[in-house]
């Protein structure tokens, strides 16, 4: 099994970057390691190529789905690098973490068949339930 220097990357819309440092400082607490973009990018960084050496880097990634996300050309941008990556990278698990009462039918075509962490009214639990959710799967036996 490879080794990852992150358990966890998260792509989200710059408009939710106070979520994403919440989701990070959360899931830090629980023991992960995590990419995000506000901790790991310096003033002068490629970002087109930091994001993805991070991404190549992470054992697995929260996709923040929320109005601002869907409306980004970045986040759009970075989304499918994301989903791109996970089709290439066996056992390489994406979490959808919806943050705004967002449609199932306006997810991306990809995001809609994951289940998905909803805390558009509530994150009690959320970083527990996505935590659980970032492990690998245990092989069926």
């Amino acid at each position: 099994m490879a080794e990852h220097k992150f358990d966890v990357f998260i792509s989200h819309a710059q408009a939710d970057s106070p979520e994403a440092r919440r989701l990070a400082d959360e899931l830090r607490s629980a023991g992960k390691s995590v990419f995000l973009d506000d901790y790991g990018l310096a003033a002068g960084d490629d970002w087109e190529h930091s994001l993805s050496a991070s991404l190549e880097q992470s054992a697995s990634a929260v996709v923040l789905v929320s109005c601002n996300s869907l409306t980004s050309q970045f986040s759009s941008y970075e989304m499918g690098m994301t989903l791109g990556h996970a089709n290439r990278t066996p056992g390489f698990n994406v979490v959808p973490v919806v943050l705004d009462d967002v449609a199932a039918s306006a997810l991306p075509a990809p995001l809609r068949s994951i289940h998905r962490v909803d805390v558009s009214k509530t994150w009690d639990g959320a970083a527990e339930a996505i935590s659980r959710a970032l492990e690998p799967e245990e092989p069926v036996r």
